[in-house]
């Protein structure tokens, strides 16, 4: 049976962006084994807080955050220059919403279930737990089974849990070599103390901007 999205509260909206920013919406899939942290990290973005009591999710949640994402750092301007708004944004920048899909990290074929959820994603944040060698082992299926609905999106592995780095099971060699596989980058991060948690979602929202604005920008050329 397939399990219902829930959409969380007020507080987890992006607040409405000022007309005259260009603006995109991006669905992430946070997808990976049971208790490797993916609410955890989400919650830390969000919402800036850690919850050590660490419940498993009893259903998909979606959450949503804003920001920004500086197209100059990424080599790119934008086509037509905008107004500033108020607060005014970086210089050549886009006003980019997260919407952060958390997948049940339940141990079944994921595919036939989370196939609903798959759709339209335009990234995938694959996480594993530093402390469990299996549950890199596991991404390969997790992210393959959303590149199979998807198609081969930005991905970026996040390896959570470095605030236990003396129980680490897992080496940097291993999870660069896990993302090399899909030509991902990583990061080693920790929702307790937010450590690259900001990072990891920043830099991959940069790749998906990047990816979406070139592709545009070769059409309006050809």
């Amino acid at each position: 049976m397939r399990s219902k999205t829930r959409v969380r509260g007020e507080s987890a909206r992006a607040e409405e962006p000022a007309p005259d920013v260009a603006y995109y919406k991006f669905k992430l899939c946070v997808v990976g084994d049971s208790a490797v942290g993916k609410t955890s990290l989400i919650r830390r973005y969000v919402f800036g807080t850690f919850d050590p009591r660490g419940a498993p999710t009893a259903e998909v949640q979606v959450s949503s955050r804003g920001s920004f994402v500086d197209l100059s750092y990424l080599g790119l301007t934008l086509a037509t220059r905008r107004a500033p708004a108020a607060p005014e944004p970086p210089s050549d920048s886009v006003r980019v919403d997260l919407l952060l899909w958390d997948i049940l990290g339940d141990t079944l074929p994921k595919r036939a279930i989370h196939e609903e959820q798959y759709a339209g994603a335009r990234g995938v944040v694959a996480v594993c737990d530093l402390t469990r060698p299996k549950t890199l082992d596991s991404l390969d299926t997790w992210i393959e089974d959303v590149y199979d609905v998807a198609g081969p999106v930005p991905t970026i592995v996040v390896a959570n849990k470095l605030d236990l780095l003396e129980s680490a099971a897992l080496r940097e060699e291993d999870i660069a070599r896990a993302a090399w596989a899909f030509d991902s980058p990583y990061v080693l991060a920790s929702a307790k103390t937010g450590f690259n948690v900001e990072r990891g979602f920043q830099s991959l929202a940069e790749t998906i901007a990047k990816t979406v604005l070139r592709k545009r920008s070769r059409r309006r050329s050809a």
